[in-house]
């Protein structure tokens, strides 16, 4: 019986996508503040 840990492929994928949202909220917070500086 395997444990109830996720899976790694699974923990992988969950922790890439939490890394591109971080990504594209920093990305838009940048040109935000690029934008107001102006």
């Amino acid at each position: 019986m395997l444990p109830k840990a996720q899976p790694a492929g699974e923990r992988l994928v969950k922790l890439s996508y939490t890394s591109l949202e971080f990504f594209k909220t920093a990305s838009a917070a940048a040109r935000c503040y690029a934008y107001c500086k102006g």
